[in-house]
């Protein structure tokens, strides 16, 4: 298998067509008597979101505006914030953060509230399957806002891009352990 992932990081050309479960698959079952198949997967993910904006979103001040930010969450957990922009229901951010990702069997909920003194009025949320992104590729998402407890049924969309690449796991730790071997090995030749 990695001589597979090898072969096409050489060339250049993760085909755009294999999708990340397909990926996932690959990597689980592996190549005949690699003895990979029973080895946990060293990869994660890195989720690059282009938050670009947001078109006809929802009134949410009494004068006739919104101040929209949007939040990124997965299993409930807050990864990203966006920055708020005022008085406007079609704002436009222009922020990219890239995000880490253990798992594609996930949600990336999508949450936009209008910023307010006291608290924050939720405007609607949207949600993407991981699972269904192509690997290297970015592709556009335009997410219609929905809101089960409000009665607008037009609250608006969120554009943004999303692309999805694999990661191997932390070489932060096999570059310490290097280090640790090769202080270990100067103060040898001291002593000696």
């Amino acid at each position: 298998f990695f001589l597979f992932l090898q072969k096409l990081c050489e060339s250049g050309d993760l085909n755009a067509s294999l999708t990340s479960q397909q990926f996932e698959e690959q990597s689980m079952f592996g190549e005949a008597g690699d003895g990979l198949s029973n080895l946990p997967s060293p990869f994660a993910y890195l989720l690059t979101i282009h938050l670009k904006e947001g078109r006809n979103l929802v009134i949410r001040d009494r004068c006739g505006t919104s101040d929209p930010y949007v939040k990124f969450k997965l299993n409930g957990k807050t990864l990203y914030k966006s920055k708020v922009i005022y008085k406007n229901l079609n704002p436009v951010w222009d922020e990219i953060v890239v995000l880490p990702i253990q798992s594609l069997d996930q949600k990336l909920r999508v949450k936009v509230y209008d910023r307010d003194l006291t608290t924050s009025d939720f405007m609607g949320s949207a949600f993407v399957v991981l699972r269904d992104l192509e690997l290297n590729r970015t592709t556009e998402h335009i997410l219609k806002l929905e809101d089960p407890n409000s009665l607008e049924e037009d609250m608006g969309v969120i554009v943004l891009n999303l692309s999805l690449v694999v990661k191997q796991g932390d070489f932060k730790r096999h570059r310490w352990s290097s280090r640790k071997r090769l202080s270990a090995s100067k103060s040898s030749l001291i002593r000696n």
